[in-house]
């Protein structure tokens, strides 16, 4: 791409050569490459980065809500960065590749001393997972980046649950858990500052909890649904008490819970339900067929498989994924991908990250400015996550 600005494409930042390109202004699109979780790699020492250009933010102009997914061009940005400070950065790392984080408020790209995949970024650590299946927290307040092992190889654990921030009551304490044999789940609840297990318990065969088609939970084991129909909580003897009769798990957060329920004509309707009493509440009902759901930005945006459209385009015809603004119930993007691992959004529920051509893409829900990191892509193999920074 020319440097002339007559000739501008998208704003980037380089990943060699650490700089911005010229911004122009132009809309967004959002779609998701595909992305598979696989074994990762054990830790190394990352060589050292190259130089930063820091770039000062400027304000991002007020637009209206953006349109629809298909009325839309190719994305460009406004600004440097995200125009308007984040507080956040993104992590990326693969069996292959240290992990690298990219600050979204300087543009700064920094490589960790550890190979893996970073699964999560909690309470100011980040949780990264190796290729025999340690699992270490890197302390991102710290300039040293110390990463620290949370759990020994004689765990095995395959999962931690996805952006506890959602749901869990402590940040500072993960749901960890792994397959059995049979089908059936184990959980350990896992103090990552110190990696001492707190709590272990085991799932009934018949548990359904949402979880991405990559099987990684979408929250933890304290609500689970049933094969059979109902919502079950889990009580401190670690058994299960029914708190819902009918309907099916679609999503659970801090303060609600959104189930499906169909008649005998398969008719179905959404409801929400309060996360402690389980009592159905009257918050605005959203329309449309769910498979799963996580929710993001204090359960104010809902993330969500979606059978009703489905995409006969691609081979075969699957769900695809909306982003839906849930004081309103109108969708800020959609049809995105069929994968819900493949949709990466912010813990405040106003940034998306997706694959480009060429670049990771970093779009504002609430306009359709965009920023492209050049050189990033999420590769097969590969993830992404957020982080919120901590001083």
């Amino acid at each position: 791409m020319a440097d002339d600005a007559s000739n501008a494409g998208p704003t980037m930042v380089d990943r060699g050569a650490r700089s911005w390109l010229a911004p122009v202004a132009a809309l967004a699109v959002i779609a998701l490459g595909a992305l598979t979780f696989v074994a990762l790699s054990e830790e190394s020492p990352a060589p050292a980065g190259a130089p930063t250009t820091t770039v000062p933010s400027s304000t991002l102009p007020v637009r209206q809500p953006p349109p629809p997914l298909e009325d839309i061009g190719d994305p460009t940005f406004d600004g440097p960065i995200m125009g308007s400070p984040t507080n956040m950065f993104v992590a990326i790392g693969s069996r292959t590749e240290t992990v690298q984080v990219v600050d979204l408020d300087s543009g700064d790209f920094e490589n960790l001393a550890i190979k893996g995949q970073p699964w999560l970024a909690v309470d100011g650590q980040l949780i990264v997972k190796q290729r025999l299946g340690e699992w270490f927290r890197v302390d991102m307040a710290s300039p040293e980046r110390t990463a620290e092992q949370i759990t020994g190889r004689h765990d095995f654990f395959d999962s931690v649950v996805a952006d506890q921030t959602a749901t869990a009551t402590d940040p500072t304490r993960l749901w960890f858990s792994k397959f059995g044999p049979d089908g059936g789940m184990t959980w350990a609840l896992i103090e990552i500052e110190t990696g001492e297990v707190l709590r272990r318990l085991r799932t009934p065969d018949d548990a359904l909890i949402p979880e991405g088609s990559d099987g990684r939970p979408l929250s933890g084991p304290e609500v689970v649904g049933s094969r059979s129909g109902g919502i079950f909580e889990l009580q401190s003897d670690d058994s299960y008490r029914q708190v819902v009769a009918e309907g099916g798990l679609v999503a659970v957060g801090r303060t609600r819970i959104l189930i499906t329920v169909c008649d005998a004509t398969l008719s179905c309707e959404n409801r929400w339900l309060d996360r402690e009493s389980f009592a159905v509440t009257d918050a605005t009902p959203l329309s449309g067929d769910f498979g799963v759901g996580h929710f993001f930005g204090d359960d104010t945006v809902l993330i969500a498989e979606t059978f009703d459209g489905i995409n006969t385009t691609i081979n075969p015809p699957g769900p695809i994924i909306k982003v839906i603004d849930l004081a309103s119930g109108a969708p800020l993007r959609t049809g995105l991908t069929r994968q819900i691992e493949d949709v990466w959004l912010s813990p405040d529920g106003r940034y998306l990250a997706r694959n480009g051509m060429n670049a990771v893409l970093i779009s504002n829900l609430q306009v359709t400015d965009s920023a492209a990191l050049s050189g990033l892509l999420v590769d097969e193999g590969q993830s992404l996550i957020w982080g919120v920074k901590t001083s």
